[in-house]
């Protein structure tokens, strides 16, 4: 098994993070995708704040609450919210 304890210093909760995914392997794939799209959705947050584009902000931001308390990063959900 893979040293977790910087996922558990960092606020991850893990404890659910093993619920819903059994297995870290599983849980580390969808962390990269969710990481990978990060840069792309921070320029699309800055686009839409430059717009006024308040609806398309809060859909992604939206989504982003919503993946983080999924994938057990609940500091970065409670700022989304």
């Amino acid at each position: 098994m893979r040293d977790i304890s910087i996922l558990k210093s960092n606020g991850f909760d893990i404890d659910s993070v093993f619920e819903t995914f059994g297995e870290i392997e599983v849980y580390e794939e969808i962390l990269m995708d969710f990481y990978n799209q990060a840069k792309e959705r921070g320029l699309k947050l800055i686009e839409y704040v430059k717009k006024g584009d308040l609806k398309n902000y809060s859909i992604i931001v939206h989504s982003i609450k919503g993946e983080c308390l999924y994938l057990g990063i609940k500091k970065l959900s409670d700022l989304s919210y």
